[in-house]
């Protein structure tokens, strides 16, 4: 199938494209000659990255089945699926390409990010819903959405691999972007650790590259996620991924999907403030064999609550049966 995906987000979109390869599907990608006609009115000047030339695809996307094309080229090829893959899409999926291609294209929406009135979807006309999110699965339930399904996107194990933590320093790593402007109470927090534990160096790192962050976590004691919002958490899997466990706070922990993945003492480590964080990862500081173990557990565990073989059978299912 030939599917449009209009990318909310670079490593997501890229994970999407992995599953349809091993579905034997095709993403179509809006090209950057693009001309959007309908803008939203949460961000007026943005509706999807673009930025996926042919050249950036085929750098991005590993495994080839990509097209980067126009709105012409995209009208004229016709795909049998329309994603409105975030909020901000809506408007130029369902106002410019939909009307214009045969009625045999299929419409499906997904979900990432813990979304909330009025920047959310209107439900009323929804048949297909693929989401990552727990507040999306309690919607789907409330409206009796006929065609859902709670998926866990794709995870680059090959690359987010365990190594044994051989370092002499206790480096904790956060991956967060605009973690300051965006998170400030998280952030505050955060410092506040950082001086509770002088023997481990706080790290905070918001632009580098997947393999750039890959490498990065390989070196990291741990990491911390502090977002009052989150969807699924692509950053937080890649770290327990690597075998680093991911520090949260237990004060944001509601309608939140990761709490299937993120288990305390496997995956992660839920603190409640500055005294139990210190508390928590000085265990890790302090004893090799506890951090040793820790670590290769959370690497093994992540793989089994988020199985890639499975939940893309589970989507596979999912799109051949679209409504």
């Amino acid at each position: 199938m030939k599917i449009f995906w209009p990318d909310p987000h670079k490593n997501l979109t890229k994970r999407i494209s992995q599953a349809l390869n091993a579905l034997g599907h095709t993403i179509i990608l809006p090209s950057p000659d693009y001309k959007v006609t309908h803008y939203g009115f949460t961000r007026p000047d943005w509706v999807w990255a673009t930025n996926w030339s042919r050249d950036f695809c085929k750098e991005n996307i590993k495994y080839g089945n990509y097209l980067s094309l126009n709105k012409k080229e995209i009208l004229d090829l016709k795909p049998d699926i329309c994603f409105i893959p975030h909020f901000e899409a809506q408007f130029e999926v369902l106002y410019e390409l939909l009307p214009k291609l045969p009625k045999s294209t299929k419409l499906c929406y997904f979900s990432g990010n813990c979304y909330k009135d009025p920047y959310y979807y209107g439900f009323y006309n929804m048949k297909n819903f693929l989401y990552a999110d727990a507040i999306s699965h309690r919607e789907c339930q409330k409206h009796q959405i006929p065609h859902t399904l709670y998926y866990r996107p794709y995870q680059n194990y090959d690359l987010f691999k365990y190594t044994p933590y051989n370092r002499n320093d206790s480096t904790v790593g956060n991956f967060t972007c605009n973690f300051e402007a965006d998170w400030k109470e998280g952030h505050t927090f955060s410092k506040a650790c950082e001086n509770a534990v002088p023997e481990a160096k706080f790290e905070y790192d918001s632009t580098l590259s997947e393999s750039e962050v890959a490498d990065k976590m390989a070196n990291c004691l741990a990491t911390t996620s502090y977002k009052s919002q989150e969807g699924f958490g692509m950053s937080s899997v890649e770290s327990a991924a690597s075998g680093r466990p991911v520090f949260l706070l237990k004060q944001y922990n509601q309608d939140k999907s990761y709490l299937q993945w993120l288990i305390e003492g496997e995956t992660a480590f839920y603190v409640s403030s500055v005294q139990e964080f210190r508390a928590k990862l000085k265990a890790l500081i302090d004893s090799p064999d506890y951090r040793n173990w820790v670590h290769y557990n959370c690497a093994q565990k992540i793989r089994q609550y988020i199985n890639n073989e499975e939940e893309t059978t589970k989507l596979g299912n999912f799109l051949e049966n679209l409504q």
